[in-house]
């Protein structure tokens, strides 16, 4: 047996109009994207925190893009997947690049991205993703290390997240 339910108005049984989260909608906010279109140089064998120059969108105002880092906006504690997408240039044969995730300052080694550099080609572009609880305050910031090359750069670098739940 098939029906249609055609309703106007949804109530809750004290008379008032039930929100988004009473229905178990989300939105999946905050959620931002920022990227650096540009270069700029890396030292070898040394931890250098990614920049990031533009926002894409951010709808908590929850990046920091003076200080290259996403702050959890106040109320906003959960759980995040967070992304990042990195393209390193100059990087010599044998060599590799590798992306950190540094949670409040400190390195996360449950999340390291590492690629080798073959003889072909002298760069590497990574992507590395990471599902994290954050709670309000936390800092997330994404370092680059480069093994090797003849002045290694950043060539292109882009991070985005958002909360789900």
């Amino acid at each position: 047996m098939t029906g249609i339910l055609k309703v106007d108005t949804i109530q809750k049984n004290d008379g008032s109009t039930p929100t988004a989260a009473d229905l178990g909608i989300t939105t999946n906010t905050p959620n931002f994207s920022v990227r650096f279109d540009g270069s700029y140089s890396l030292s070898v064998q040394t931890f250098t925190k990614i920049q990031f120059s533009s926002t894409e969108w951010d709808t908590a105002s929850a990046f920091d893009l003076a200080n290259n880092k996403f702050v959890v906006p106040s109320g906003q504690g959960g759980n995040y997947i967070l992304s990042t997408r990195v393209h390193f240039d100059n990087i010599t044969d044998g060599n590799y690049a590798e992306l950190w995730w540094y949670i409040n300052g400190s390195n996360t080694e449950r999340n390291r991205t590492r690629d080798y550099q073959s003889l072909s080609q002298q760069w590497i572009r990574m992507h590395s993703n990471l599902a994290i609880t954050l709670a309000e305050g936390d800092e997330v910031e994404i370092y680059g290390y480069v093994l090797g090359g003849n002045n290694p750069a950043i060539a292109f670098t882009q991070f985005y997240g958002f909360r789900i739940g």
